[in-house]
């Protein structure tokens, strides 16, 4: 996976994660799950733009790949939970 796939990736991510947080606090008033989610849903994309700017690869593979899945684990505990 190039890099240009996974930064667009993590960017379609972060606008259904957009998307589905404006439906949850405007549809289903659901306002404290919508924040979180967003949040995390979106962090991952900044995670891998900082994890670019690192000094070398074996910088980005330890500490933004592993802030990057923790995000989306959280991002998919809160889909869970609104399930």
């Amino acid at each position: 996976m190039t890099k240009s796939s996974l930064q667009e990736r993590s960017y379609d991510f972060a606008l259904r994660i957009t998307n589905l947080s404006r439906y949850l606090s405007g549809q289903k008033h659901e306002f404290v799950l919508s924040k979180k989610l967003l949040d995390s849903g979106t962090s991952i994309g900044l995670c891998i733009g900082e994890g670019r700017q690192g000094f070398d690869r074996d910088d980005f593979r330890l500490n933004t790949r592993s802030r990057s899945r923790k995000r989306s684990r959280r991002t998919t505990c809160c889909v869970i939970a609104n399930i």
